[in-house]
């Protein structure tokens, strides 16, 4: 399990807290008061490597006082590939 943490902005709100699962496509953030399906929003995070993410995304499952699952609608190729190699590093 790679624990990541990130800063993210959408819906009005502003935080940070940590990313506990990601993939090429996406990341699950924990949060008490994750926000609503359908919000899109802001993530930037570094990599335990040090690369730095940023892309946006669009909340696509919320639950509260657990977290929200958020799918990249935007981020660059070459993070992507920093991603996947991040989760194929730690899954050795």
């Amino acid at each position: 399990m790679i624990i990541v943490e990130v800063r993210y902005e959408g819906g009005g709100l502003r935080g940070q807290t940590r990313i506990s699962d990601m993939s090429e496509t996406g990341v699950y953030v924990d949060v008490m008061s994750p926000l609503p399906e359908g919000v899109p929003l802001q993530l930037e995070f570094r990599l335990p490597g040090g690369h730095e993410i940023r892309a946006e995304g669009i909340v696509v499952r919320s639950e509260p006082r657990i977290g929200m699952a958020i799918r990249f609608t935007q981020i660059a190729p070459e993070d992507q590939q920093q991603i996947a190699e991040t989760i194929a590093r730690q899954d050795r």
